[in-house]
């Protein structure tokens, strides 16, 4: 397998997952700029962040079924084009000193249509990936989507940090801000020409026969068990991702009233931890099997997590962060090492690009979308900085029953991952 095709499939999923965490993490910033009032801003940004993902579902079916008729790689240029539309909306909005709330509004626009642009990018360029990938070894090379999504958190930390820590408050408020969503733009023309060389489609990934929505539904539903399965483990992604990596600036500075810009330098090495983690992971499920492999971490994320965030915001400090940083990013790697690849094989080829955009967008929406809102609305009822712990809880617990069902499968139990299924399950 070529590693121009893992950099185009990775490159875009990446730029989608920079985007939306550099979006979540300039959360209190936003919040003065946009809102009049910044703690009341802090719940519309919440908002703001949540809409983005009432589009994925429709830009994942629509996106989905275009890379599906005319090749993976037609379906990712596209969903980039509309990425880097929604950026640049965003990086020119105006501020409500001298808009008002019409700036707040472009920016409802703009992650409308990210959500949208996001839609089917997660499915097509895994598949890309995972049926690419030598059978052997698609553990591994399946582990670079999400090394690809960490790299974006890490450059996301970086360039947020040399903002808050170059500029004072006043020129944040008034242009730095901007510098993120203008830094992801840039990216966007090397991301566009990485993909040039995907616009033939590898042989699982190769245009099918048109199929209804009906046939999608049906595909879903043929198929409930392990999609019930695939949304408890994305759940378990898209909150360990948005709440413990793209949250902890608003949570760190509100909640726990740590410095802005160290808590931006904090993430970094963690985040790059994470990076290095996850393609152990990707190993580890080609030797051990993946669905065992997610079932195992998870027990363990599930029991360490409530402990973690108590000793943390017992007595808050950037050391105690930096310490659960760096204890949460060697379960998660390891979850997310082997999770795209058994994501994949869990649907059948036919209508895989669209059957898991579904129950992805299905899961990020209700999951992710929600995820900064409510734990804002839980801290501001419970006055408990354990509320961001109180929400990846409920989600990892979904995902360990989810990683369970699928472990215990008969056919699980005699291949790393599970047969690759070679037939659609419509009958």
């Amino acid at each position: 397998m070529a590693w121009s095709t893992v950099a185009g499939a990775v490159a875009g999923n990446a730029l989608e997952w920079y985007d939306f965490t550099v979006f979540a993490s300039l959360g209190p910033i936003v919040s003065r700029v946009f809102f009049r009032n910044p703690q009341n801003g802090i719940l519309f940004v919440s908002a703001l962040f949540g809409i983005g993902f009432l589009t994925r579902p429709l830009g994942g079916l629509l996106i989905g079924r275009y890379a599906e008729r005319h090749g993976p790689g037609r379906g990712l240029m596209l969903g980039m084009g509309l990425m880097a539309l929604s950026m640049l909306l965003i990086a020119c909005a105006p501020d409500y000193a001298h808009a008002g709330l019409f700036g707040a509004g472009l920016l409802a626009i703009a992650r409308l249509c990210q959500g949208f642009s996001a839609g089917a990018e997660f499915a097509t360029s895994t598949i890309v990936l995972v049926t690419a990938a030598p059978h052997a070894r698609r553990g591994f090379y399946g582990s670079w989507q999400m090394v690809g999504q960490i790299a974006a958190l890490l450059l996301g930390g970086a360039v947020g940090y040399a903002v808050t820590r170059t500029l004072t408050p006043a020129q944040i408020d008034a242009f730095g801000w901007r510098i993120p969503f203008a830094v992801g733009l840039s990216i966007v023309p090397a991301v566009m020409i990485m993909r040039r060389g995907m616009m033939r489609a590898p042989h699982d990934a190769r245009p099918t026969e048109r199929a209804a929505f009906t046939d999608i539904a049906h595909s879903v539903g043929r198929q409930w068990v392990r999609a019930v399965a695939a949304f408890g483990l994305i759940g378990t992604s898209s909150a360990s991702v948005y709440i413990l990596y793209g949250y902890v600036v608003t949570y760190a500075t509100m909640m726990l009233h740590l410095p802005i810009a160290a808590v931006y330098f904090a993430q970094i090495p963690a985040a790059f931890i994470l990076m290095l983690i996850v393609p152990v992971g990707g190993l580890l499920a080609d030797v051990w099997g993946g669905r065992r492999l997610l079932a195992t971490v998870l027990a363990v994320y599930l029991l360490s997590i409530w402990p973690a965030y108590a000793w943390l915001s017992a007595a808050p400090s950037l050391t105690r962060l930096e310490v659960v940083q760096f204890g949460m990013s060697i379960v998660i790697g390891l979850f997310l090492g082997s999770y795209c690849t058994v994501l994949v094989d869990l649907f059948a080829p036919r209508l895989r690009t669209t059957t898991l955009s579904a129950v992805h967008n299905i899961s990020v929406m209700i999951v992710g979308g929600t995820a900064q809102l409510v734990v804002t609305l839980l801290w501001r009822w419970t006055a408990s900085p354990m509320a961001p712990a109180m929400f990846v809880l409920g989600a990892v617990s979904l995902g360990f029953l989810g990683a369970i069902t699928i472990a215990r499968e008969p056919t699980a139990r005699r291949a790393a991952f599970g047969p690759m299924p070679t037939t659609d399950l419509l009958g």
